[in-house]
């Protein structure tokens, strides 16, 4: 079963990929990123992908703490409102 829960949105890479070739022509401006698995820090056993942002992807690590940002976007097909989280390297 899905579902939702509420967090505090903190968490530690646990693996990471450096994307180096746009898998979209609207997405060649974005390459390099780095995308990385997160562990969260209040749900024990669970993962989330997202792209890694505010650090140079060479320099994402494994063992970064991290914490959710989320960027809104509109959808061009249906004009629905989004909001896509992504993972911010922080100290610790």
């Amino acid at each position: 079963d899905l579902g939702g829960f509420a967090s505090a949105g903190k968490g530690r890479i646990e693996s990471v990929a450096l994307v180096t070739q746009a898998v979209h022509p609207l997405l060649a401006d974005q390459v390099p990123y780095a995308v990385a698995l997160v562990s969260v820090e209040d749900a024990p056993g669970i993962l989330i992908v997202g792209n890694v942002v505010g650090k140079d992807p060479d320099a994402v690590e494994i063992g970064d703490p991290v914490r959710v940002v989320f960027e809104e976007v509109t959808d061009p097909r249906t004009g629905e409102e989004l909001r896509i989280p992504q993972w911010e390297v922080v100290s610790e």
